[in-house]
C-alpha cells in the first residue's frame, strides 16, 4: 500500500516480501554502524512485524523508500509514536542503503514524512534521537531544520548502553527540507 510520494520516492508500508531488500542494507554493519550490529534475517522479519503493528495502531511506522523512476529500494524512513527521554513524542527516523548515500534521499523522505505529520496530526513538534557519532544522520536532521535540544539519554540496545542526543523540529521552523 502506497503511503506517500515525494518528488523522487514512493514510501509504502513494508511486508514480509520486502525482507530481502531490507536485509541487504540492515544486514550491512557499515549501514548499521550507529546500532553497532547488523540485522539477521530473523531480526528483519521481526522489524517488519513491529512496523506492521505500528501501522495498525498509529497509522505510521517505518516505510520502505522506493525510487519512483525504477522501484528500487533505497532505504526506509519512519514516522513513529514513541518515548524519548521520558516523554511521549512523534519521532522521525531513517536508514538508507549505503549505495544511495549522498543523493538526498534520506532528507527528502524525512521531509515528506514531516510535512505529512504536521498536516495530518496537527502536532507541533517532531523529534529524533541520534547517536553523537552518527554525523550523517545529524546532517540530515540539520537539513530538515531540526535543532539539538542539549538533552542526552541512554538507550539500552542488546544489553549495551548507547547515548543518544535529542533533536527537535517545530512546525513553525520547518522549511520543508
Amino acid at each position: 500500500m502506497e503511503f506517500l510520494q515525494t518528488p523522487r520516492l514512493t514510501l509504502r508500508q513494508m511486508t514480509e516480501q520486502d525482507a530481502p531488500a531490507l536485509l541487504h542494507f540492515m544486514g550491512n554493519l557499515r549501514v548499521m554502524y550507529a546500532w553497532e550490529y547488523a540485522f539477521t534475517e530473523e531480526e528483519v522479519l521481526a522489524w517488519i512485524a513491529r512496523n506492521q503493528e505500528r501501522y495498525a495502531r498509529d497509522g505510521a511506522g517505518y516505510f520502505l523508500a522506493l525510487r519512483r523512476e525504477d522501484g528500487v529500494c533505497v532505504g526506509q524512513a519512519g514516522l513513529m509514536r514513541g518515548e524519548m527521554a521520558g516523554r511521549s513524542v512523534w519521532e522521525l527516523g531513517w536508514i538508507f542503503d549505503e549505495a544511495f548515500w549522498g543523493n538526498g534521499y534520506a532528507t527528502e523522505a524525512a521531509a515528506g514524512l514531516a510535512r505529512y505529520a504536521f498536516a495530518k496530526y496537527g502536532i507541533s513538534d517532531l523529534w529524533a534521537d541520534i547517536r553523537p557519532e552518527n554525523t550523517s544522520s545529524i546532517a540530515v536532521a540539520r537539513r530538515l531544520g531540526m535543532r539539538p535540544t542539549g538533552e542526552r539519554f541512554v538507550k539500552l540496545v542488546r544489553g549495551k548502553e548507547m547515548p543518544h542526543d535529542v533533536y527537535r523540529l517545530s512546525r513553525e521552523e520547518f522549511s520543508g527540507g
